[in-house]
């Protein structure tokens, strides 16, 4: 499933293209996950542990999010606005998510 497609922009900056349904992934890529490799592969790491039943739940916040993973779920919440739904997201699409992003950095 294609969540987002990933370019660059005037600037040089890594931009991720979502539906409009899907622009809290974005702003999550863009703010809190930004051209950070150790991030990614940490939460990549802690999604395979969810995988093999080896955790219950992971929980980590960013710049502007807050992002808790279950075995089966991905959820991010904003940290600064208070009126913004929970984005959530298959597990398996968010890994997805990470690695296409990740193969843009």
């Amino acid at each position: 499933m294609k969540l987002i497609s990933c370019y660059r922009d005037d600037t040089g900056l890594l931009r991720a293209r979502t539906a409009d349904k899907d622009q809290a992934l974005a702003v999550f890529l863009e703010t809190d996950i930004q051209e950070d490799t150790a991030l990614v592969a940490e939460l990549l790491k802690q999604i395979k542990l969810l995988k093999k039943g080896k955790k219950k739940r992971y929980e980590s916040s960013g710049n502007a999010h807050t992002v808790t993973l279950t075995p089966k779920t991905a959820t991010l919440e904003s940290l600064y606005d208070d009126e913004a739904p929970r984005y959530r997201l298959k597990l398996s699409h968010f890994q997805d998510v990470l690695t296409r992003w990740t193969d843009n950095i």
